[in-house]
């Protein structure tokens, strides 16, 4: 990102909490084409909130539910599996359903990449309760 792309009011500080939440809301959409780059990305905006205490509970867990997606994404299991776990931790004391079915669906998606079906199946599992049945 840079000024000239005029997507972030860079008269914040570099680590604003607004920056951290604008590199979120790109990364949505940049996770499934390039989760190298939302890597990058999702590890700045988890510094920022990190460094910003007292940081949204709720908003650091998504972040490192979208971290540990990027993580998945590239391969590299062993290192987005504590996030994932991290993110269902921060979110289970929150209401937020949408984002706990999201990092649930995170986790499963992990473990079937991982070669992991009886992992994946407890999380898919977890998902099941969390839809309510259609009518």
């Amino acid at each position: 990102l840079t000024k000239e792309d005029g997507l972030i009011d860079w008269s914040l500080p570099a680590d604003h909490i607004q920056i951290a939440a604008c590199l979120e809301a790109l990364c949505v959409t940049l996770l499934p084409r390039d989760a190298s780059q939302a890597e990058s990305m999702l590890r700045e905006a988890l510094a920022i909130r990190e460094a910003n205490p007292p940081s949204d509970d709720n908003a650091r867990a998504i972040t490192l539910s979208m971290l540990g997606e990027s993580l998945a994404r590239q391969g590299k299991y062993e290192e987005a599996e504590p996030l994932l776990i991290a993110a269902h931790t921060g979110l289970k004391a929150h209401r937020g359903q949408d984002a706990k079915k999201d990092v649930l669906i995170r986790l499963a998606w992990l473990y079937r990449q991982w070669n992991r079906p009886d992992d994946a199946a407890k999380w898919e599992a977890q998902l099941e309760q969390t839809v309510p049945p259609i009518p």
